[in-house]
């Protein structure tokens, strides 16, 4: 009989030591969901930004495209000028001849 009440009598704080109450697991989690909660925050203000960034980037490299087309088409006009020119002067000289 003894041996059976202190068998019972262990087990019963066993039982009751190991049940987390709802207050302890609320001060336990809280923070912790308070946390991710901010982190959160942080990580869709960093994809929002980073968004924006990339759509400067993307009319950034867009721009840049088309100048380097137009200087690219200032240059091959340039150089048929220049050509022009340098047959239009060798016409004329040798017109003097």
């Amino acid at each position: 009989m003894k041996k059976t009440l202190a068998v019972a009598w262990v087990g019963s704080l066993i039982l009751a030591s190991g049940c987390a109450t709802k207050r302890y697991v609320a001060q336990q989690v809280d923070p912790v969901n308070s946390k991710i909660s901010d982190v959160q925050k942080t990580q869709e203000e960093d994809e929002r930004r980073l968004s924006a960034t990339d759509e400067k980037a993307t009319g950034a490299d867009s721009r840049a495209t088309d100048a380097l087309g137009r200087a690219d088409a200032a240059s091959k006009k340039a150089d048929q000028v220049k050509s022009d020119l340098r047959n239009e002067l060798n016409d004329r000289i040798a017109d003097l001849d």
